[in-house]
């Protein structure tokens, strides 16, 4: 009787403890008024909109269910982006971030401040290379963090794989597809105003979310291309540019998305989609093969190479790999190079990364128009990165890249300059768009 009521009684502690350690499934950007950033930081804690110098950082936040918390958070969100492609002579330039594994939309969570640093970054060079379009960032919020035990926290991995696709089959689809239609209607008026440049990146669960929101779109569009103008033309596919990091889902999934921009995609020098996963990410790498072991040991496939690619994530599955990220020219390191927040990029580093990003937009437009094997076979360097082809047989618009662990360490940490600096510089060269510092020459 004693060593039951002491094995009761360890177990009702247990259970606290964890209780203790859950992360709140709880809206965190409850105002929809407007704040400052710079003047008003408490004020920007609850904030559905943080403007500051000129930029603008919105939320929009889901449950774990996929379903918008508050549906008039996203109307107004929408409207205000509306508002911002009319009022705004030199365009804008809207970066949506889906944020990954134990992360959540929080004033102080590491990935809201390291979105606030690369808007930062962003419209500095858009001032340096003569765009001026205002930057605005959408933050696509949801519970990635569900435990804050350290350790015990891993044990997550499945459950928030889960609730990622809830997310992306739920209210993530709404929000893609409504920014799409500002980006639609910016178009329209493309005579009278320039149009709305419209970029996707989805890390970690953020990514398999993302995908899961836009697979079916993209396999759409590229038959569309096909049908309606031939194999020589190219619709695009959605947004400018959707990149994805370490994302968290199966090579399965990309293979049908992979097979039809084979089939159907013209030849063409515009990249749609890129994938670029850390070869030491060892939570796609090992964790998410284990996992889908004991979970699809039932399933049937008509071959080996299929229940291969639904057992390995999207970024380890060799045959689907096109690139190979390295870094070649490490900078030397300071205080804050592992963790990118406001303010950390100091003047002389701007300057040298809006240099190397003119550089690699020359690069890029050296090549000559209908010869997308050079494009892929030519080294690409973006600052102290260069993104190296493997193979330049397939003429679709992806990249999935297999990217060295001095820039992307683990699953976790995108926050390191090297990749922030490649990131910036990869959505500047090589989205679908041409500044005006480009057509003028």
């Amino acid at each position: 009787m004693a060593e039951s009521k002491i094995t009761f009684r360890l177990l009702i502690l247990s259970l606290l403890f964890l209780w203790s350690g859950c992360a709140p499934h709880i809206q965190y950007r409850t105002s929809l008024e407007p704040c400052t950033y710079s003047k008003d930081e408490k004020a920007c804690r609850d904030s559905t909109f943080e403007e500051d110098h000129g930029r603008l950082l919105a939320f929009v936040e889901f449950d774990d269910q996929g379903a918008l918390w508050k549906s008039d958070q996203l109307s107004r969100v929408v409207t205000r982006l509306q508002k911002e492609a009319e009022e705004n002579a030199n365009g804008i330039l809207v970066l949506l971030f889906v944020h990954g594994w134990k992360h959540n939309a929080s004033f102080d969570d590491s990935n809201v401040q390291m979105i606030r640093e690369t808007l930062r970054v962003i419209q500095y060079l858009e001032k340096s290379t003569g765009s001026n379009r205002k930057v605005i960032g959408i933050y696509a919020g949801w519970r990635g963090l569900s435990l804050k035990i350290p350790w015990i926290e891993n044990t997550t991995f499945w459950d928030r794989k889960n609730t990622a696709h809830q997310v992306g089959h739920g209210g993530l689809t709404e929000l893609l597809v409504r920014i799409e239609a500002v980006r639609t209607q910016a178009k329209v008026r493309a005579d009278k105003a320039p149009k709305l440049k419209f970029l996707i990146v989805g890390h970690s669960f953020g990514g398999a979310a993302a995908y899961a929101a836009l697979d079916q779109i993209l396999v759409e569009r590229a038959v569309e291309q096909r049908e309606l103008l031939g194999s020589n033309h190219n619709t695009g596919g959605f947004a400018d540019l959707v990149l994805l990091v370490n994302p968290a889902f199966e090579a399965a999934r990309y293979a049908l998305l992979r097979d039809v921009y084979v089939r159907e995609s013209g030849q063409t020098n515009v990249v749609d989609l890129a994938i670029f996963t850390s070869k030491t990410d060892l939570a796609t790498k090992i964790a998410f093969p284990i996992g889908r072991f004991f979970s699809t040991i039932f399933h049937k496939y008509k071959n080996a190479d299929e229940r291969q690619q639904d057992r390995t994530a999207v970024g380890h599955y060799q045959p689907f790999i096109t690139h190979d990220l390295n870094l070649i020219a490490p900078k030397q390191p300071d205080s804050n190079e592992t963790k990118v927040r406001e303010g950390s990029f100091r003047p002389d580093e701007l300057e040298t990364l809006s240099g190397n990003i003119r550089a690699a937009r020359r690069q890029k437009r050296s090549v000559a128009p209908g010869a997308p094997e050079q494009v892929r076979s030519t080294p690409q360097r973006v600052d102290e990165t260069e993104l190296n082809s493997r193979h330049t047989g397939d003429h679709f618009p992806a990249f999935v890249v297999s990217v060295d662990k001095a820039i992307i360490p683990d699953h976790s940490t995108i926050n390191k300059k090297p990749f922030i600096r490649f990131l910036i510089g990869f959505l500047s060269t090589f989205s679908n768009e041409t500044t005006p510092e480009e057509g003028a020459q």
